[in-house]
């Protein structure tokens, strides 16, 4: 009978190992997915602050040519010195 229980234990075994590398395949894959969105949020960041350094250097710009006036965005859409 003890042969027989050992049987069964290695039976078990053998499925839970296989269920565990199912498992470690699934999670293998969306690790690899969210590495993928991860690299792209990163690429929209890195042009995101670039746009902004751009526009505070624009507006500084503006704010340097026209000393005391208002800086904003004019009726058209871009920045400009409000009258």
């Amino acid at each position: 009978m003890a042969q027989g229980h050992e049987g069964l234990r290695r039976r078990l075994h053998a499925a839970e190992l296989l269920h565990l590398r199912e498992v470690l395949a699934e999670q293998q894959s969306v690790i690899e997915q969210q590495a993928a969105r991860i690299a792209e949020l990163e690429r929209d960041l890195t042009w995101a602050d670039g746009r902004a350094d751009m526009l505070q250097d624009m507006a500084n710009a503006l704010a340097e040519a026209a000393p005391g006036r208002q800086i904003g965005i004019i009726q058209d859409g871009r920045a400009g010195v409000l009258q």
